[in-house]
């Protein structure tokens, strides 16, 4: 037997029905409201509160300390003693060249321990996952790659496994695909999702790090993030006590603490988002966002309830003649609001479905359209379709047609007032947007945007060790040179308004290293040609030329604004400094001393800001 619809419901159908236009504007006005809100609420979700697509992902913790990650010994040291938790991870992200027969490209890479899918509790999809066994010096190197990278590869071939390809030049065999939708445990974006995973036993050979150093046998290289599993009763506040004393008994037996430093301390973190390094970046945004449209769809009610309250005028024959044959005010205002609620059925239907169509416009976030994210649709559309039609539904109430009038006139100056306090609140608003954009788009970052092509080569260590890598560069820059219709090129460690940054400390001869200061500058490692080629002009001094090589004394050009700070009312030309990095847990490696040769003009660095 079929289902029989609610008369109302049939009845609020056929009102709309009549009035296609008035339908068809305030359903697309609905749709684009709503369908923006949907949008921005999927990618924070995605952004802010998704949790790593692994099994009881609540329980999982992150380690942190006040370095930023830890050493792979000093890792070792606390699993080992380990009686807090359930067990111990760790991972290294990096980016790795994977070649596939003749095609080479670059991937993010996950060095893990052995027991990391164990402890995340993933099962790939085909073959097997890294093991322990895998995770010592003398095993095969293997690796497990994404459903991705095996899609794109592999066209996903079952014959994969047990097929050799090379990263950075290692031959590593493929034992296993990873999950569809599994994004390693550093963060929940499918962007940033590891397209190979190795151990970390393999880590050397596949990284090696350019000074030569074992960096995965070095306790004073902090390069490993560590997550973890909870404990059965064993709460946070317990666990966290018990690894601050262990971890800071290890740090004293295992690196020189010298007298005065800081003994670092550990701490106990949710690790369900894994690093959660997005939230930094995107909370502020996403939050401004979130508000504007929250006023777009006020003001999109504000409409439409102006709409309805002029059809309420044209209708109010009909409800007058409703109350006069016996039907009670409550059931107009329940008819009235029906309506609304239906048509905001429909605009939410549709926003939904806009949503769904346009995410591919965000595809770097890939928003997840779960049961979240459809009950946030049905849950602002109800609140909508109750906001917009509870005005005309009290104002249809009315059973004298003059008071109705005046009421419904009175209402609409009301609503008609907070349409104009919403216009111009958004107007500001987009006044502001318009006036931050411009301001970016007229800064001079420095240096010429025109004519610019930019390349990333990154070159395996094996096989281009220090002294090699620098020869090859400099064959590829002439070669490039060379092509017609080339003026200039340089190569650079970092190009500029990447939202990356490189730091290191600059001590003056003379200055010392002083703990309680900020003594860390940015800084770039770029050709001889590099301030020709971006159009950076010398204020003082000279570039690099060719006599600067390897064997040469070790010179540097430094610009007006740390000529200004760290040399005031002095000629920087001919002045010394020491340069440093962070060892790791307090210690700094300092190169120097390096002679100041030139001063440039300011540029931006990491962004426009």
């Amino acid at each position: 037997m079929p289902a029989v619809l609610p008369p109302d419901l049939v009845l609020a159908a056929r009102v709309l029905r009549k009035s296609p236009g008035f339908t068809f504007v305030a359903a697309t006005s609905l749709a684009l409201a709503i369908g923006a809100n949907t949008t921005i609420f999927s990618v924070a979700k995605q952004l802010l509160f998704e949790r790593l697509d692994v099994p009881s992902a609540a329980n999982l913790r992150l380690l942190a300390t006040t370095d930023a990650n830890f050493s792979y010994p000093i890792y070792d040291q606390l699993r080992a003693q380990n009686q807090v938790l359930d067990d111990l991870l760790a991972f290294h992200s990096t980016a790795v060249n994977a070649t596939v027969g003749d095609n080479a490209e670059r991937v993010l890479a996950h060095e893990v321990s052995g027991n990391y899918f164990a402890v995340l509790g993933v099962q790939p999809q085909l073959g097997r996952a890294i093991r322990p066994v895998d995770d010592t010096a003398g095993s095969e190197a293997v690796v497990v790659i994404s459903d991705e990278f095996w899609a794109r590869e592999f066209a996903r071939s079952p014959s994969v496994l047990g097929q050799s390809i090379k990263l950075n030049d290692v031959p590593v065999t493929i034992v296993g695909v990873s999950p569809r939708g599994f994004t390693g445990a550093a963060s929940t974006l499918a962007s940033q999702a590891p397209g190979v995973i190795v151990a970390l036993a393999k880590a050397t050979l596949v990284t090696p790090s350019s000074n030569g150093r074992n960096w995965l046998a070095d306790p004073t290289a902090p390069a490993v993030n560590i997550l973890a599993r909870t404990k059965p009763g064993v709460s946070d506040r317990a666990a966290q006590a018990a690894l601050d004393l262990q971890f800071s008994t290890i740090v004293r037996a295992m690196l020189p603490i010298h007298a005065g430093d800081v003994v670092p301390r550990l701490t106990l973190r949710d690790g369900s988002r894994g690093l959660f390094a997005q939230q930094q970046t995107f909370a502020t945004p996403i939050a401004v966002l979130m508000i504007f449209l929250g006023l777009v769809l006020l003001l999109a009610c504000a409409n439409i309830a102006t709409l309805m309250l002029a059809r309420g005028a044209r209708r109010q024959r009909e409800m007058s003649v409703r109350l006069a044959l016996g039907a009670g005010r409550a059931r107009i205002l329940r008819q009235m609001l029906i309506e609304s609620l239906l048509l905001a059925a429909i605009g939410g239907a549709s926003g939904l479905a806009l949503a769904y169509v346009g995410r591919g416009a965000i595809a770097q976030f890939m928003p997840h359209f779960d049961w979240q994210v459809f009950g946030f649709t049905a849950l602002i559309s109800i609140a909508t379709g109750l906001l917009f039609g509870l005005a005309p539904a009290l104002a249809a109430m009315r059973a004298d047609v003059a008071d109705g009038v005046k009421s419904r006139a009175g209402i609409g100056k009301s609503v008609v007032g907070f349409q104009i306090a919403l216009a111009t609140l958004l107007i500001i608003g987009a006044g502001l947007f318009i006036r931050s954009l411009a301001g970016l788009t007229a800064v001079n970052p420095g240096f010429r945007r025109d004519h610019l092509l930019l390349a990333q080569i990154v070159l395996p260590q094996n096989r281009y060790p220090a002294g090699a890598n620098v020869a090859f560069h400099q064959r590829m820059e002439q070669a490039i040179a060379n092509i017609p219709g080339v003026a200039s090129v340089s190569g650079a460690e970092v190009p500029y308004l990447s939202s990356d940054q490189l730091q290191t400390i600059v001590l003056p001869q003379g200055e010392a290293l002083d703990a309680g200061r900020d003594q860390t500058e940015p800084y770039n490692a770029v050709g001889i040609h590099f301030f020709e080629t971006l159009g950076i002009p010398l204020v003082a001094g000279r570039a690099f030329g060719v006599d600067d090589t390897v064997t040469s004394p070790k010179v540097a050009v430094i610009n007006q604004r740390l000529a200004a700070v760290r040399f005031p009312n002095q000629n920087p030309i001919g002045k010394r400094v020491s340069l440093g990095v962070y060892a790791g847990y307090g210690d700094v490696l300092t190169a120097g001393p390096i002679e100041i040769v030139g001063v440039c003009a300011d540029t931006l660095y990491g962004d426009l800001h």
